[in-house]
Order: structure tokens, then C-alpha cells, then sequence
């Protein structure tokens, strides 16, 4: 509490779509700040359970998840070490408790069943940013571990994961979120104008509830 209004300190910044350089990141691999604010509200974040950021790379999604529910539980999964670094560095520049990080192949952890000494908490929520070849293979085995009533959430950048993205599951398919995002840039040194960034497509899907 501040005696008076010129002491008064700054309240602080919701975490919701932060500036890219709140993060240490390695280029491009950070979801743009609009596009991390769309992934949030629609992975409807619950004020306690478990959320799995798979390849979370700078953690950024996971880490604003964290922020926004301090009883959530965060995991960030990374298989590369300077990644992971990146990771751990963000979380403390934040100061989100309830953010781990968990080194390893996402498909591999994925796979581990409940009770296995090394296998993930199971989660009510998973966001999915990449995936690769193994995109398939690894929605399947995350909507495995998924609690029932659980949402995942999977953008989609290249043509070959949003084929993926499309035809897999349809009848868990909740939603299709495309964003066209143009931010202010620099034109001829003296102009300035709207630069166009990547298409992002927003998929969501839901497990079944129990009977």
C-alpha cells in the first residue's frame, strides 16, 4: 500500500499476449503475442488441474498460462537442452511457481501411461504448437491421457499440419479458429504500414465426458 498516489507503484501487466521481448527465445520460434492470446482463451483455462505445452520451445503459451492461474499446473515439454534453458530462464524472469519443464521427446512422454515413474501428471488440458511428421501419432497418444471432458488445442502453421490437424478425429472437433494477424512495421524508412504475418489455423478438440 502506498502513503500516497505519487508513491503508488504499477500494478502488474496481465499475462496475456505479452511482447515478444519479454521472452528469451531463439528466432522465430516464439507463437506471436495475438496468436498466444487466442490459444489461451480458447484452451478456457481451468483455475486448477494440469496443462501440457508440448514443444513448448520459449514456453511462452505455457508460461502466460501459469501467470493467469497460479493453482494450474504447467508443464513444458522440450527435447532440445538450449531450449529448455530458455525455458527455465523465462519462468524465473515471470515468477510462476506452478511451471515445470520436462526434457525428452514429446511422442515418448506422451505414451507413458499413469503409474509409470517417469510419465506426465495427466492433464486436463494440452496445447500441441507443433509436432511434425509425428502430428498424428502424437494428438492420439495425448488424447489418450487426457482426462474426460479435457480440451486439446493445436495450431497450425504448415499446409501438412493443418491436413493433419483436419482430418484427425473430426468427430472430437469442437472448432477452427483461422487468424490472419498484421502488425505495424516500417516502410522505405519514411512510411509505415501493415505487414502481414503467418496464417495461423486454431484447432480445438475434446475428449469425451465420462457416462
Amino acid at each position: 500500500q502506498a502513503d500516497t498516489p505519487d508513491e503508488a507503484a504499477l500494478p502488474p501487466l496481465l499475462a496475456l499476449g505479452l511482447p515478444d521481448e519479454v521472452y528469451a527465445h531463439e528466432a522465430h520460434l516464439i507463437t506471436a503475442p495475438d496468436v498466444r492470446a487466442v490459444i489461451l482463451s480458447r484452451l478456457r483455462l481451468p483455475h486448477w488441474g494440469v496443462l501440457w505445452d508440448m514443444g513448448a520451445g520459449s514456453g511462452s503459451v505455457g508460461l502466460e498460462a501459469a501467470a493467469l492461474c497460479p493453482g494450474l499446473r504447467v508443464v513444458g515439454v522440450e527435447r532440445k537442452a538450449e531450449r529448455v534453458a530458455l525455458m527455465e530462464r523465462n519462468a524465473r524472469r515471470l515468477g510462476v511457481a506452478n511451471y515445470g519443464v520436462r526434457t525428452g521427446e514429446a511422442l515418448a512422454l506422451a505414451r507413458l501411461p499413469d503409474g509409470e515413474p517417469d510419465a506426465l501428471p495427466a492433464p486436463d488440458r494440452i496445447f500441441l504448437g507443433g509436432g511434425g511428421r509425428e502430428l498424428p501419432d502424437l494428438l492420439t497418444a495425448c488424447m489418450e491421457r487426457l482426462r474426460p471432458g479435457g480440451l486439446l488445442v493445436a495450431s497450425s502453421v504448415t499446409l501438412q499440419s493443418f491436413a493433419d490437424l483436419l482430418h484427425w478425429s473430426p468427430e472430437r472437433r469442437t472448432g477452427i479458429c483461422r487468424l490472419d494477424v498484421a502488425v505495424e512495421a516500417p516502410l522505405a524508412r519514411v512510411h509505415r504500414h501493415l505487414s502481414p504475418q503467418h496464417t495461423i489455423h486454431i484447432f480445438t478438440f475434446q475428449k469425451e465426458a465420462q457416462a
